[in-house]
């Protein structure tokens, strides 16, 4: 999180509760894939972003950023310009053109709400950040119990939340648990902590664990 370019056009306050509430909460349990649901969200906000706000504020790394997709561009470029020149009349092309814009568009919409974050304090991300793990480690806690199954979804042997996959319910935890030692305040701070180590309970491996263990002692 950076503090806000007082150059550029500020935010609305209620983004970050918009894109961290759409990025975590929607779920149905005949989605075949939450990755890909999640992915799609994200490339729809940050053009929605881009179009809204235009002068969005350099950010420190941000060429870092732009060199990085570059890279890939011309990577792929190389890629498909060597598949071309070698390809034979029976050889079946590797290179998927549509896949490779789609993974760069995933990198570029990264940029684009980094660049958003930037137009407002980071103290406006706590209270989206922190009531999202609320909730999200609550409705663990519960499919942990076995009074949140919908559908086969979310049994008591696989707590997903509302992530569809163990380990992305964890990441998710111990990245929201450390932004909320960062923007929260310290009495609050230790409300969440307790619930992250709940949380950790729910979970099925020695990695899920230590991965929100460890936010929630330094914010404890």
């Amino acid at each position: 999180m950076t503090e806000p370019d007082r150059d550029a056009e500020p935010a609305p306050s209620w983004l970050p509760w918009v894109c961290l509430g759409l990025l975590t909460l929607p779920f149905h349990p005949l989605w075949i894939d939450f990755e890909q649901v999640r992915r799609g969200a994200l490339l729809v906000l940050a053009g929605a972003l881009f179009a809204a706000h235009r002068r969005l504020p350099k950010v420190q790394g941000g060429k870092v950023g732009l060199l990085l997709v570059c890279s890939l561009v011309l990577s792929a470029g190389a890629q498909a310009v060597s598949q071309y020149l070698a390809h034979g009349g029976e050889t079946p092309w590797s290179f998927q053109p549509w896949e490779a814009a789609y993974r760069v568009a995933h990198w570029l919409a990264l940029l684009v709400l980094i660049r958003a974050g930037a137009t407002m304090p980071s103290a406006a991300f706590a209270a989206p950040v922190a009531t999202l793990l609320l909730v999200t480690c609550g409705f663990g806690l519960l499919q942990r119990l076995g009074v949140a199954e919908w559908s086969g979804y979310g049994v008591e042997r696989e707590p997903v939340s509302t992530f569809g996959n163990l380990n992305v319910a964890s990441e998710w935890t111990a990245v929201a648990l450390a932004a909320v030692a960062v923007a929260t305040a310290r009495r609050r701070q230790r409300e969440v902590a307790i619930l992250g180590v709940l949380g950790a309970g729910r979970r099925e491996t020695v990695a899920a664990v230590v991965a929100e263990l460890v936010p929630a002692a330094v914010i404890g």
